[in-house]
């Protein structure tokens, strides 16, 4: 496992380069003692030491111990890959949650199963902790099989080894799913561990009761001979897992996370997006100041073309593994988290795109000149040692109205614009700076459909910028088969292909709603072959969504075959199950 690394005292640097971090979700995170201090884990605690009725001091010294023990230890490591508690901390959550469940339901429980009274009640403390220490590990082996973890600490990036300690509290840490992983091998894999987390006055207890001892270290193993005690927990866990998955919560625990970690996560990306037009402008790797440049540099301002900037920061920021989940989809939010972050020179209205007229009179022989839209950010932010040369030129402002007229009306503007596509051959935003001439326009017919959105929907799961398998996300897996719900996951491809939805004749001068239903009926029919059907031909199906709190139905299109879109075929959402299946 270890080989697919190679680790030696690295920089931190090139382990980001690795190849097998290439496609790595998460950014570095820093590791914490005080993993246990949100407000929701705290409801937890309380809760938990609700359901134990033990003195304060057998809670710090018994529970309140292996529960931090336990939260140093996890992290923000998920509890799966793709299945439930898939977000950073879903780990903790999820053992929290099963250790609250699973003593929730020992409250029904007498052991020994037709013990006399004084022996139950003999008992009754030593093997509540059993049972309640057994489910928070249950699931604690997942950090040895099913994921690799990686911390740098100084200058030096290692692979972390659990079972020889945990991670050192200076350190940031990152991880990614085990390609090598087995599935349930993680229950043996947690016995490893299960020395370090208790307390060494806990595991004195249970080691006193041989008896639950052994029930206790076959529950951790998942062996049946465990009884009742494995009976608790497993149904525990499946509640958990079922609430996560199926649940109607109006805020899911990643949300939480997103919402508390917000302000900080924006601040950093901004600060990544200008660095990144900072340190490429001084290195000469952007061209400006001349006819085909992404930059022109007057006194005060440096004017960037709007489209391709954003594209070219959110290409970096995808490459960069520390930012690519923070990354927005569509470019054009880029742009609007720089205005927002008070990074760039506004225009009339507080528009963060304007439009100017450059001319360059030194272009060959006659003067070169060309209308563009720019987002213009303050010379002091990205040259403030005034390093690159100033435009000679001239840079002044048009109205949008003008922009439109020049492009009707004058004779080279096809030129112009396939100029300006051979340095931007993917546009994203039909209005960040060309207009598409009449004669670009394409009819439906002729747009595979279903490449165009297969693709799309393959980079935004790669990239985590589409979730499946989670409450109200717009895929999921079910019978093996991928799941797109009807009609949200056409509503976001259709807000994320600006550009390629102007292009298509069809869908000129439609609203929203017609546009959506006319690229839907598009991508059914390119996509026959390689839809399932219901026993009627209808290619829309119904499938049954059951959580905690209330049951609900979604309409979807079940491919045949998923390897078009995720490289790995996650997990079936066990919240699922069909109304009308389809015909195999």
């Amino acid at each position: 496992m270890l080989s697919i690394f190679q680790l030696k005292n690295i920089e931190p640097s090139s382990l980001s380069n690795e190849a097998c971090f290439q496609a790595l979700p998460y950014k570095w995170l820093p590791a914490s003692e005080l993993m246990l201090i949100d407000d929701g884990r705290q409801r937890l605690l309380t809760r938990v030491k609700e359901s134990v009725s033990i003195t304060h001091h057998h809670w710090e010294t018994l529970y309140l111990k292996l529960l931090n023990n336990f939260a140093e230890y996890v992290q923000l490591l998920p509890a799966s890959d793709s299945n439930h508690h898939s977000y950073p901390g879903g780990l903790l959550d999820h053992s929290m949650e099963v250790m609250l469940y699973s003593l929730r339901l020992r409250r029904n429980v007498l052991y020994p199963i037709g013990g006399k009274e004084d022996l139950i009640c003999k008992k009754s403390d030593i093997f509540t902790y059993a049972v309640a220490t057994a489910s928070l590990l249950h699931d604690v082996g997942k950090i040895i099989t099913d994921q690799i973890v990686a911390y740098r600490q100084g200058q030096c990036s290692h692979i972390w080894i659990p079972a020889l300690s945990k991670l050192p509290c200076d350190c940031t840490y990152t991880y990614k799913h085990n390609p090598d992983s087995r599935h349930k091998l993680h229950q043996l894999a947690g016995l490893q561990l299960a020395n370090r987390l208790l307390p060494i006055e806990g595991y004195k207890w249970l080691h006193s009761d041989q008896q639950i001892y052994l029930m206790w270290t076959q529950a951790l193993a998942s062996d049946h001979a465990a009884g009742v005690m494995l009976d608790l927990i497993s149904k525990a866990d499946a509640e958990s897992v079922k609430k996560n998955l199926g649940s109607d919560l109006k805020v899911s625990r990643n949300q939480n996370i997103q919402q508390s970690q917000k302000a900080n996560t924006v601040s950093l990306l901004v600060r990544k997006m200008v660095a990144i037009v900072r340190q490429d402008l001084q290195n000469g790797d952007l061209k400006v100041n001349s006819p085909g440049a992404i930059a022109w540099v007057t006194k005060d301002a440096v004017y960037l073309v709007s489209k391709r900037t954003a594209e070219y920061i959110q290409n970096k920021l995808f490459a960069d593994p520390t930012f690519a989940d923070q990354t927005p989809k569509n470019p054009i939010k880029i742009i609007n988290l720089l205005a927002e972050s008070n990074q760039l020179l506004l225009g009339d209205a507080s528009a963060p795109i304007i439009h100017h007229h450059v001319v360059d009179e030194k272009s060959n022989k006659s003067p070169w000149q060309q209308t563009l839209t720019f987002i213009v950010i303050p010379r002091l932010t990205l040259d403030p040692n005034h390093l690159l040369n100033t435009f000679s030129g001239t840079i002044t402002p048009v109205s949008p109205l003008e922009i439109k007229e020049e492009v009707s009306t004058a004779p080279d503007a096809a030129s112009a614009h396939n100029r300006q596509s051979e340095s931007n051959p993917l546009p994203v935003q039909a209005k960040d700076e060309d207009l598409a001439p009449t004669s670009n326009l394409l009819p439906l017919a002729q747009l595979d459909m279903e490449a165009e959105f297969n693709a799309w929907l393959s980079k935004m799961i790669k990239h985590n910028q589409i979730r499946y398998n989670q409450p109200h996300a717009p895929v999921h897996v079910l019978s093996r088969k991928v799941l797109l719900v009807t009609p949200s996951i056409f509503k976001q491809f259709v807000s994320d292909n600006t550009a390629l939805i102007q292009r298509v004749v069809e869908l000129q001068n439609l609203d929203e709603p017609k546009a959506i239903k006319r690229v839907q009926r598009s991508y059914i029919n390119s996509s026959s072959k390689n839809l399932c059907k219901g026993w009627s031909g209808e290619n829309m199906l119904t499938v049954k969504i059951e959580g905690e709190r209330k049951k609900s139905k979604i309409t979807v299109l079940v491919l045949k075959h998923g390897n078009d879109i995720f490289q790995d075929l996650p997990r079936d959402n066990q919240a699922l199950s069909w109304i009308n299946e389809p015909m195999i």
